[in-house]
């Protein structure tokens, strides 16, 4: 394992020395100082040894000789790069469990496994796992978020679940947050398949299914127009509600709810046990096919 430590080049002294000791993980037992942006932490080897090897290898590097040794004043922290205070704050608060109560939400947990992947903290890795998991199913409002964990992770059922959480949400509720969470290329095939489905539902909602009259129909005629008309207003309108719109394989279980003023019942029944029920599915099929595609290049 190569384990490089960070030193503060002096270009790089005004910066070390504008940052700031955190108000909480500054101990003062501590042995070394750690910088995470301009935020200073004084923290205990033998606990981070303990936790990781990264950190136990890291501590055993030999000092240049004649140089200020790494991580012993504010002024030459071991500086920690590409990770945010908020990260390491939160993978602090599940190191040391003393520490005053925390909101362990999926974004605690998200930051945990982050610290944990990157500094090879095993049993943070498999805590913050099976506590996000539990969490997915809950995170329907922050579909991004749990998105963005797939992605980084190559969590497939995650990402099955966050891409089919998006559908149910307007695109204009997707931010620019988002996209840098799960990536342009995530949020194209989002709108596309969006589209293709409203595309769907609305020639499925103006095109009612083919009439099967029973044997002593008397009015034939009359009959296909009430069933044109009442589909329209019926399962169009449900189809295509702006505010709580349903799916095709919806307009299938509602079935039984719908009734044509002007069409007989003989005639409804003989036209439900005809109807091409894989016509129901065809956003299930939209949404399968670009599942696929995008899961494929994962």
């Amino acid at each position: 394992m190569d384990i490089t430590l960070t030193l503060p080049s002096k270009s790089e002294q005004a910066v070390v020395t504008q940052a700031v000791r955190h108000d909480y993980f500054c101990f003062d037992g501590g042995s070394h100082i750690f910088q995470v942006e301009n935020t200073l932490y004084k923290l205990y080897q033998d606990l981070l040894s303990r936790a990781s090897d990264f950190f136990a290898n890291m501590f055993k590097v030999p000092q240049p000789e004649g140089t200020q040794n790494s991580g012993s004043t504010d002024s030459y922290p071991i500086i920690l790069p590409d990770i945010e205070v908020r990260e390491f704050d939160n993978f602090l608060a599940w190191l040391i469990p003393s520490i005053p109560r925390v909101d362990r939400n999926v974004e605690y947990w998200a930051d945990v496994l982050r610290i944990a992947d990157l500094y090879m903290v095993e049993r943070a890795q498999e805590e913050a796992r099976q506590e996000i998991q539990t969490r997915v199913r809950y995170l329907k409002e922050k579909p991004a978020l749990v998105m963005s964990l797939a992605l980084r992770f190559d969590l497939r059922d995650w990402y099955n679940y966050a891409f089919r959480a998006f559908l149910q949400e307007s695109m204009l509720n997707i931010s620019r947050a988002d996209a840098e969470k799960i990536g342009m290329g995530c949020v194209l095939a989002i709108f596309k398949t969006h589209a293709l489905i409203q595309e769907y539902r609305q020639s499925f909602a103006f095109i009612p299914p083919k009439v099967h009259h029973a044997p002593h129909c008397r009015d034939r005629q009359g009959c296909a127009a009430a069933l044109d008309d009442g589909w329209w207003k019926q399962v169009g309108r449900d189809l295509l509600n702006p505010r709580y719109p349903i799916s095709c394989t919806d307009v299938l279980e509602k079935l039984d709810s719908y009734w044509f003023i002007g069409m007989g019942p003989e005639c409804w029944n003989l036209t439900r046990l005809e109807m091409n029920l894989d016509s129901f599915q065809g956003e299930e099929t939209i949404i399968k096919t670009t599942l696929d595609r995008l899961l494929t290049n994962l």
